[in-house]
């Protein structure tokens, strides 16, 4: 908003194409062509704001959805380590093909963590709306862009490596390894060694437990079974031992399961109203994939456009109501899928 008049810059070109140019706020000018800046009394305290631009994998089966939720907890774990370096707290923007529609696994985390779909809160009425026609010839809603205020209460976010290791330990329950000497007995077996799991034979264990390449299960990178042998090994010496590896999965599932409401500033002084969302062309909010009518051929693996409109909330009061997600929301995404873990002693939680 300048100068308190909303004003996209949105021009039509003569071909029909969008375009949405990023006004500068001082200095930009109003419909009328007049220059205008934010009167001196608006004591708007947003100077920042984090924008991560994604894509994440497309639901080929169950293994890759289970993938892309990996993928959605890590950007929320990266995004959260940025927050924490900065001074105060600042609003946050998630853009991009999410590869889910609003009722999907991916959109749920998000909302349990604080997140708002900007689309569905402004026209929530809209429930048909799509934005993209995958390769498979289905048009389907999946770009977003989602925000997250800095003062409403939201879920700790837990690591990474603690979302993997409750899966893991999912599947070992499911194979009839009830206690963590059981589990641990698993690994030495696969790993060959009596004192202690290698990084190699953490990793071939894994692949035994189906989370390797060609499994048909949801595959871990290199990389990523890295971080999770890395986690487990406390003292450094390159192998994991009995007490680190029920001392890390314990610690796991005990932060998945008693997991506290975070806030990242004081007041709401520096959150984000949305004021508008649209979807273009306008055919897409009802539903309907573009025909070709109007000349401009669209094609498989085209996308609409997603727009929102904010402005600051300066009020500088705490919000009496938070969007937090509600007591079923919080408790976990596998609470659809129904596999309780019992996997160490007392602790029990669902796989997230």
């Amino acid at each position: 908003r300048v100068g308190g008049v909303p004003w996209t810059g949105e021009v039509q070109s003569p071909s029909g194409e969008i375009t949405c140019p990023i006004d500068e706020i001082h200095g930009a000018q109003s419909p009328s062509g007049e220059a205008q800046s934010p009167p001196d009394e608006i004591a708007c305290e947003i100077d920042e704001i984090i924008v991560a631009n994604v894509h994440l994998l497309f639901p080929h089966n169950p293994a890759s959805m289970r993938i892309r939720l990996r993928e959605a907890h890590k950007l929320l774990c990266y995004l959260d380590a940025y927050k924490r370096s900065l001074p105060t707290g600042i609003p946050a923007l998630i853009c991009g093909d999410l590869n889910g529609d609003p009722g999907s696994i991916v959109l749920r985390h998000l909302r349990r963590h604080g997140w708002i779909e900007t689309f569905s809160a402004v026209k929530p009425e809209s429930v048909d709306w799509v934005s993209h026609l995958t390769h498979r010839g289905t048009a389907m809603g999946c770009d977003y862009v989602l925000f997250q205020n800095p003062s409403p209460p939201r879920q700790v976010v837990v690591p990474w490596t603690d979302v993997v290791f409750s899966e893991i330990a999912a599947e070992l329950q499911s194979r009839g390894f009830n206690s963590p000497e059981q589990a641990w007995g698993f690994f030495a077996k696969v790993a060959s060694l009596g004192g202690g799991v290698s990084a190699a034979g953490f990793a071939q264990a894994l692949f035994d437990l189906g989370f390797g390449s060609g499994s048909g299960r949801p595959t871990l990178t290199a990389m990523e079974v890295d971080m999770l042998a890395n986690s487990c090994d406390v003292d450094g010496n390159g192998f994991i031992d009995s007490v680190e590896w029920c001392e890390r999965f314990s610690e796991a599932l005990r932060r998945l399961r008693f997991r506290g409401l975070v806030r990242d500033a004081p007041d709401d002084t520096a959150d984000l109203r949305v004021v508008d969302a649209r979807i273009l062309p306008p055919c897409l909010e009802s539903g309907r994939w573009p025909d070709g009518s109007n000349g401009v051929t669209w094609d498989l693996s085209d996308h609409g456009v997603v727009l929102a409109s904010f402005e600051s909330s300066i009020t500088g009061t705490c919000p009496t109501v938070a969007p937090v997600a509600s007591d079923e929301d919080c408790r976990g995404v596998a609470e659809e899928e129904e596999a309780s873990v019992d996997v160490f002693g007392e602790i029990k939680m669902r796989s997230v």
